[in-house]
């Protein structure tokens, strides 16, 4: 019998490759054994050829040789051709001459190679500066650097192998500076010729970010996500109790419980971290505005002209009570003092009203702050400053007025708005900023000057910050 004249061994199904082809190598075609389509698309149209490659490359990267030895025989396709894996380990083991050779059957953009052998030769020269191997670095410097005529301004730093590390995180021969050095010239060589490093992981990364970026809810980077489903942010829990609208509700600080409120009359305690969401404890008041203790053992709720104040450890209850109705209240850090806007109208201004501020140990107003307007709207106020020393309100004027918190005298009244102001929230960790909220559509950032060139920012004095 004749023998076989095709060019398929009789074995394992690979294909003989002729000594021309072998001098290539790189060929689309070559990274494919007999029997191997490379047109093949799986069901959802990706090149069959392309993605078995990618899993040989992630199988290796994470340390299953065997695995991806095995996915390339089963499948009939290569990672890379055995040019391109002996340039990889040519460059690894710093063998440059060899690694200048191998460029030429790397098939590259004529208009990079002069780029490529400026990398290669100047890693080379830098390898024999660190070996202080000077007469034949300069060599290399002067007959096969300096003639490439590229990038002279780097060739001119090439002063010492110590200078480079600091000017350009040069690590060295024991460092990273060969596998930094195949990732530069990686840059140069088709990927259909040489995968990309970690191709297949970058682009799940890049999948998962954009779905982060496309998630409206998403607002924390340190939240991980999985695989093995796309990324979703869903409700939690849903409390439901109320038989009306919830008008308020406030976090305790550890973020375990949750106060709410509503056009019910019922106030809810509710516990966040079990599966159901349980209600803790219920009230039966009208309420306006809740506030719960720094130290979370405390819970205030306002209604009408009752402030109730009830402790979360023994359930137990202490009213305040004020002559007229109450808008909103507002609780400093140590929760020992509270402000209470009320609706105070003497006949001399029908818009007049007055914050009380309560000492809740001994359940007494010991300050009261006059001098802004209040009508149809809620206008809220706060503490602020250094030790809370100010108070702050908006005001129906679109001013927005600064209390001394000790002797209760209005310091300044700031104009900028052109609305009634209803919401004034200080800086937490700015003691010289605060933001006010107003209907003209605006937010207002009010600081000092220096706050302003903080923020790159162009009022100055006592005017708003925007």
């Amino acid at each position: 019998m004749k023998p076989e004249t095709n060019s398929r061994a009789q074995h394992n199904g690979t294909r003989h490759v002729t000594p021309t082809e072998e001098t290539n190598g790189l060929d689309t075609m070559s990274l494919s054994m007999d029997g191997a389509n490379a047109n093949a698309t799986t069901p959802f149209g990706f090149s069959r050829h392309e993605l078995v490659r990618l899993m040989v490359q992630s199988l290796q990267s994470l340390g299953y040789k065997h695995s991806a030895l095995e996915l390339e025989t089963e499948s009939g396709f290569q990672l890379e051709s055995p040019a391109v894996t002996r340039f990889r380990e040519c460059v690894l083991k710093g063998q440059w001459d060899e690694v200048e050779k191998l460029t030429g059957d790397l098939d590259l953009d004529p208009a990079h190679e002069i780029s490529v052998k400026f990398l290669i030769r100047e890693q080379k020269f830098l390898e024999l500066l660190e070996a202080r191997q000077i007469k034949s670095a300069l060599i290399v410097l002067r007959s096969e650097l300096t003639p490439l005529n590229h990038n002279m301004e780097r060739v001119h730093t090439l002063t010492s192998a110590e200078d480079l590390r600091q000017r350009t995180n040069w690590d060295g021969v024991d460092g990273t500076s060969r596998q930094k050095l195949l990732s530069a010239l990686q840059k140069f060589i088709s990927p259909a010729v040489m995968v990309p490093e970690n191709r297949l992981e970058t682009m799940l990364k890049q999948a998962v970010e954009l779905q982060i970026k496309n998630c409206f809810y998403h607002d924390n980077r340190n939240v991980s996500s999985s695989l093995y489903s796309d990324h979703t942010f869903e409700p939690l829990h849903t409390l439901q109790g109320h038989s009306d609208g919830v008008t308020c509700c406030a976090w305790s600080p550890n973020d375990k419980q949750l106060l709410t409120a509503g056009f019910d009359k019922t106030v809810m305690l509710w516990d966040v971290t079990t599966s159901a969401g349980d209600m803790i404890h219920s009230w039966q008041f009208p309420v306006r505005d809740v506030a719960v203790s720094s130290d979370g053992k405390t819970l205030i709720v306002m209604g009408g002209a009752i402030i109730r104040i009830i402790s979360l450890e023994d359930m137990s209850e202490t009213r305040l009570e004020e002559t007229d109705s109450i808008t909103a209240i507002s609780l400093s850090k140590d929760g020992q003092h509270l402000l209470v806007s009320t609706t105070v109208k003497p006949a001399s201004h029908p818009l007049y009203r007055e914050i009380h501020l309560w000492n809740i140990a001994e359940h007494r107003i010991v300050r009261r702050y006059t001098g802004y307007k209040q009508g149809r709207f809620v206008i809220r106020s706060c503490f602020g400053g250094w030790d809370e020393r100010f108070v702050v309100s908006g005001s129906e004027d679109s001013k927005v007025h600064i209390w001394h918190r000790d002797n209760a005298n209005l310091i300044q009244s700031l104009d900028g708005h052109t609305q009634a102001v209803t919401m004034i929230t200080w800086n937490p960790t700015n003691q010289t900023m605060f933001a006010s909220a107003s209907d003209d559509n605006t937010i207002r950032i009010w600081g000092t000057p220096e706050d302003a060139e903080d923020h790159a920012l162009s009022e100055n004095g006592a005017s708003p910050m925007q």
